[in-house]
């Protein structure tokens, strides 16, 4: 929307034709030609493609029209803000411009708009403005961790939020709140993969709570661990058939035989889980155990109270991979594990801006048996990069993804160590990046928890679970349409899980010849 503001009301003498303004010219012929001029940079930057709806209006923020006025001239009351217009402008813009229809899609209009209006916007700014962005949702997140305040008084919590809602945040000041109780407590801070073990462990070091410990492990470590208390060294075997069976039914076997001979000893006084839902809730056939919570069984026994003790679970089925059956994770089965569990809810994802929610709820996977809620939108929306989709062979994925990394830093987005690539391939070397050193002059390497300075590091989509980064490339899927379409949903899936881990930059390398 084009809009020319005036102060004061708009008069005309008639005898010299006159308008009562610094330089006297008719303000509706002056709103027309700046009208023109952003159509005619619009049109510049779109080529011969089209170009998005401007609508125009005259603002005059002194005047309160009232019912019987009449608009006579070349403007109409939908081109003429007034007082109350500017007040209440989100309202305005609905009624008199957002009803407009449209020739061109909100994503091709808003790439046309910045291709215009933002050629000359200088990596300095928008570097500030990417930085505001991200204090201001950690300022959302930390407004969020009031809610543990709030249920304080509960020794025990079930934690449900859909992804983007802030659970790895709450889950460490949880940790840290239960750490720095009274002379200090031993936490044990729980989660699935190793690659947020590993991120949580830097950040619990780096910031470190006044008294107590928080000690973070991966679901592997901890097994390992009880396994070399008893002498058994953890032994995975490559092919991946075998580690399958290895994980699922011979170590929780070597696991219940030294809990039934009271092997484990309880070392900590709070457990705090995050990724709740990747932890089995229930043994498989093999081992013949229903009567105990799964790997839980060997969480309670870690703690000086077992399942009295002081106990956290961030959670979301929905996230559950669908390769590792989501009926292995219960909500009522561990709840009945616990003492005294109570319930809260995180309806609203808080770190996404706008284009990146709005991009997961257009491609958000939705499953028959278990639908889930909604992704529910952040109270305030945060402005931000358009997400960007390609498609292209596979052998042109990794100059694609050179083309955006070296685009994103030059233009001041960001900075390489802000950027994550990820892809449905287990390891770089399977991916379309194998044999690649460098994109553009920065180095490419495998995720690990001592990435060298200045490099862009390569992770598997389904080992990312609870980390985010500013920027998030995505490659090595077929176009989400096309996922869409054919019903893939363990893609769509990775689709999703690996584009919800963007904070304010999110690019999609789709490849056209990968097989359905």
């Amino acid at each position: 929307c084009a809009i020319e503001v005036k102060s004061g009301r708009l008069r005309q003498f008639a005898l010299t034709g006159f308008w009562e303004s610094r330089d006297r010219d008719n303000p509706a012929d002056q709103l027309h030609a700046e009208w023109h001029g952003v159509i005619a940079l619009l049109e510049s930057a779109a080529g011969h493609g089209p170009t998005p709806l401007v609508h125009r209006a005259l603002a005059l923020p002194n005047v309160a029209f009232v019912g019987g006025d009449r608009f006579i001239g070349q403007l109409s009351r939908s081109q003429l803000l007034d007082q109350c217009d500017l007040e209440k402008f989100s309202a305005w813009w609905s009624e008199m411009v957002a009803k407009q229809p449209l020739w061109v899609s909100a994503a091709d209009a808003r790439q046309v708009f910045l291709a215009a209006f933002g050629r000359q916007v200088a990596p300095k700014a928008v570097r500030f403005f990417v930085n505001e962005t991200d204090s201001l949702i950690l300022r959302q997140l930390e407004v969020e961790s009031g809610l543990l305040d709030v249920v304080a008084g509960n020794r025990q919590l079930l934690v449900e939020g859909r992804c983007g809602s802030g659970k790895t945040f709450l889950a460490v000041e949880q940790a840290r709140s239960w750490a720095e109780r009274g002379v200090g407590e031993r936490v044990l801070l729980l989660c699935y993969n190793l690659p947020l073990a590993e991120q949580l462990a830097q950040l619990i070091a780096r910031h470190a709570p006044k008294r107590g410990a928080i000690e973070v492990m991966s679901w592997e470590a901890l097994a390992a661990g009880i396994l070399r208390s008893a002498g058994i060294p953890l032994a995975p075997p490559a092919d991946l058939r075998q580690r399958w069976s290895y994980f699922t039914v011979e170590v929780p076997g070597l696991l219940l035989a030294i809990n039934d001979d009271d092997g484990i000893t309880p070392a900590f006084d709070a457990l705090v889980v995050d990724e709740g839902q990747d932890h089995d809730t229930l043994f498989p056939a093999e081992l013949a155990r229903p009567e105990l919570p799964g790997w839980w069984t060997f969480y309670l026994r870690l703690l000086h109270q077992g399942s009295a003790a002081n106990i956290a679970v961030f959670h979301d089925s929905a996230q559950r991979p669908r390769f590792r059956a989501r009926e292995g994770f219960s909500v009522p089965r561990l709840a009945a594990a616990l003492s005294q569990p109570a319930f809260l809810h995180l309806p609203r994802a808080v770190r996404y801006t706008r284009p990146v929610f709005d991009y997961l709820d257009r491609i958000r996977p939705v499953d028959p048996l278990q639908p889930g809620e909604k992704l529910r939108p952040p109270l305030e929306f945060r402005e931000g990069p358009s997400v960007e989709e390609y498609v292209v062979p596979r052998s042109e994925t990794a100059g694609c993804v050179t083309e955006i990394v070296e685009r994103w830093i030059a233009h001041g987005f960001c900075r390489p160590h802000d950027i994550l690539v990820l892809g449905h391939r287990r390891n770089r070397g399977q991916s379309s990046l194998a044999g690649l050193e460098q994109l553009g002059r920065w180095p490419v390497c495998d995720f690990s928890a001592t990435i060298p300075p200045g490099s862009i590091p390569y992770l598997n989509v389904h080992r990312a679970k609870g980390l985010d980064r500013l920027g998030i490339v995505l490659i090595d899927l077929p176009p989400s349409s096309t996922l869409q379409q054919t019903g893939d949903m363990d893609r769509l899936d990775a689709l999703f899980a690996g584009a919800s881990r963007a904070r304010q930059l999110l690019a999609i390398v789709a490849v056209n010849d990968e097989p359905i």
